[in-house]
């Protein structure tokens, strides 16, 4: 009866492909199925499989270029049919040129929009050409049905990459598609060895099988989807009795007894007992549970992010580019417990959508996004995994065009740009305040690392040689530089992941100087330039532009600008002071660095360029003091807060400030006193080349 009922699933998607091939235009598929043909054909050469920016825009427009023409989709599905035909690759390692289009296929598809009418076309070709067939068939030839007695044969076939490949393209196929759904489903003990790779939580293929199985228990067929809960519900249910059990044998050979009343009674506590600690450090806010109990279940922060504009005031119109801004609550949860009360709001009357009801979770503040921490067992895969989400979710927020560690500098910009302001941090969210998103930096830090060091990636190279550039600029042309989106408040804030200890200590005071350079900038743009003066109202301290002391009329150029007061030039530039201190206090969190290959922490070192691999004692310590000592790294947090809220927010002059940089012998090296400086620093922000 199941070929029967997959032999008829098959006809009708068929049916309805050849009902949809009548009404098309021969001319229009020819051009189409030329131009898919070009593409393919690129997608093959050397020189496009070099370069993986060309691979993947190819691989992103090749959907678009179906036009939803079945014929144009079966050439672009035939050109991988071979490279997918898992079973005669067996358990062997794939060639690059195999390997590359495989991945390519897989991209494809991940491309496709779920529920679009072209996704579905393309799917139903797909089982058509009985790719999906093939799949299942051999999946089920090589995973056993029987974890106890064939353990080893299992982990041996799941380490074969075309199993990898195989559950790739199975989640991806059944992700909202029935039909696909319904041949899995129809495959004899399909879901049975599926839960079983599923159960095997620490390897990337039970991610995998455990996404496939999502898929078909979200289905709209009500029967795939309670086979499917119940399979998990069985298991659940026998892992629970077996904990039981395992108790009472603990409790037996300590020789409790148990009372009629249900309490337990005997003369010493079991050693097993005695050495059960409590959950320490951050835990999940439905169980309760963190990485002590639960090492292996990843936890993330609820977030909630917005688009802003992320250049200066002095940055206007098409220079400007769009960025997020991101707050918290710090409320933590496991994802999957997330996942698991998601499913329970959907299915409520009436159904809660998914940030509605992680806003009750989240204590009534507003999330839209879950950043992920790295801690306990968790492994980089599965952290990656729950990356890749955190982005999806913000481009549902909108969409920002730069790489993803640019837009992490700039978020974490904008949060210390907010602190150093003092605005607001629950204007949006409608909660969580200074303390709740200090707590947030640590693990923006983690990922930023993440981001620039996963697979051997080039990423910290290329924003090494960007910050080197930035240090290596002439004097003459700061002025000119602060009106690019990439200033020195970015540049400042990237630091804290580009350079060590030594480095900052050493090049700090060219931060602060240029910093200064750009505050003032801003301020004389305000006074010239309108649009900006409405923006800039946001930067600095609002008291500022209604002294007495200063004009309130615009003037034409900054040479007009009369000379401040001395408290006047402090309001202007206590914000970016404070903003230098908390960058200069997270820096302090890194270890001194003794590698013998760092080139940068010599004398003058910062006509060199920053170069550093992830394999250094700095990156590797501070990786590790994030990821294993969480909760010391947040008890420096707290004591910064504190440190912020009853004394850097108290400072009123420069000399303070200077000081608690370790800067002030250089601001007086050539001066006779601070305010000398700063106004000579002033004087350095009027002059455009």
């Amino acid at each position: 009866s199941s070929t029967s009922s997959t032999s008829s699933t098959t006809t009708s998607t068929i049916s309805t492909i050849k009902d949809i091939e009548m009404s098309y235009d021969s001319s229009e598929i020819e051009q189409a199925s030329k131009q898919m043909k070009l593409f393919l054909e690129k997608l093959s050469t050397p020189l496009v499989r070099s370069n993986a920016k060309i691979v993947k825009a190819i691989t992103r427009v090749i959907p678009f270029l179906t036009f939803g023409y079945v014929e144009v989709i079966e050439i672009s599905i035939e050109e991988f049919i071979s490279y997918i035909d898992f079973a005669k690759h067996g358990c062997k390692n794939f060639d690059d040129l195999e390997k590359h289009h495989i991945e390519c296929f897989i991209a494809i598809l991940q491309m496709l929009t779920a529920g679009d009418k072209v996704t579905q076309l393309y799917k139903d070709t797909i089982i058509k050409k009985r790719i999906l067939h093939s799949l299942i068939d051999f999946f089920m030839q090589n995973i056993p049905n029987e974890k106890p007695k064939t353990g080893e044969i299992l982990l041996e076939s799941l380490s074969w990459p075309s199993i990898t490949y195989t559950l790739q393209l199975l989640a991806i196929l059944a992700s909202q598609h029935l039909n696909s759904q319904l041949i899995i489903f129809e495959s004899e003990e399909a879901i049975d060895r599926l839960h079983l790779v599923e159960d095997i939580a620490a390897k990337k293929q039970g991610l995998l099988a455990h996404d496939v199985l999502d898929m078909l228990e979200e289905s709209i067929n009500e029967k795939i989807a309670s086979t499917v809960k119940n399979v998990r519900e069985a298991t659940r249910r026998k892992k629970i009795e077996a904990a039981a059990k395992h108790r009472q044998k603990i409790l037996s050979q300590q020789r409790f007894q148990q009372l009629t009343i249900g309490k337990l009674a005997s003369g010493a506590k079991p050693k097993c007992i005695q050495e059960i600690a409590e959950e320490k450090g951050l835990s999940c806010k439905i169980c309760h549970e963190g990485y002590t109990f639960k090492p292996e279940e990843a936890l993330g922060i609820y977030t909630f992010s917005k688009i802003v504009r992320i250049g200066g005031p002095t940055v206007l119109g098409s220079r400007n580019e769009n960025g997020y801004t991101t707050v918290t609550n710090f409320i933590t949860i496991h994802v999957s417990c997330h996942k698991e009360a998601v499913k329970t709001d959907s299915k409520m009357k009436p159904a809660r959508e998914e940030w509605e009801g992680a806003q009750l979770r989240n204590m009534q503040t507003k999330c839209n996004n879950i950043l992920p921490i790295c801690g306990g067992k968790v492994t980089d895969e599965v952290y990656n995994t729950n990356i890749n989400k955190y982005w999806s979710n913000l481009n549902s927020v909108g969409r920002c065009e730069s790489t993803k560690f640019k837009l992490i500098v700039h978020d974490l910009k904008q949060l210390f740009l907010r602190s150093a302001r003092e605005d607001s941090y629950s204007i949006d969210s409608k909660g969580g305040g200074r303390e709740s998103n200090f707590k947030m930096i640590p693990f923006m830090i983690q990922l930023g690392l993440f981001l620039l060091d996963q697979n051997d990636s080039a990423q910290r190279q290329l924003h090494e040689k960007s910050i080197s550039t930035f240090l290596n600029q002439q004097e003459s042309t700061w002025s000119n530089l602060t009106t690019i989106v990439d200033n020195v408040i970015y540049y400042t804030t990237a630091s804290i992941w580009l350079l060590s200890i030594e480095e900052w200590n050493e090049i700090k005071f060219l931060f602060l100087q240029r910093a200064l350079i750009q505050t003032f900038a801003e301020y004389h743009n305000l006074q010239t330039n309108q649009e900006s003066r409405n923006s800039l109202s946001t930067l600095i301290a609002p008291s500022i532009f209604t002294n007495s002391t200063t004009t309130t009329t615009p003037l034409t150029s900054s040479a007009e600008i009369p000379n401040l007061t001395i408290d006047n030039l402090f309001k202007i530039c206590r914000p970016t002071l404070l903003f230098l201190i908390l960058i200069d206090k997270i820096q302090q969190l890194k270890i001194s660095s003794n590698d013998n290959n760092n080139n940068n922490s010599n004398n003058n070192s910062i006509s060199n360029q920053i170069n550093h691999a992830a394999t250094e004692t700095w990156i590797i310590e501070f990786k590790c003091l994030i990821r294993e000592k969480d909760q010391d790294v947040l008890a420096k947090i707290d004591e910064l807060c504190n440190d912020f809220e009853m004394q850097y927010l108290y400072y009123n002059n420069f000399d303070i400030f200077f000081n608690e940089l370790g800067l002030v012998t250089q601001v007086r090296n050539k001066n006779a006193s601070s305010e000398e400086w700063v106004r000579q620093t002033q004087e350095l922000s009027k002059q455009k080349k």
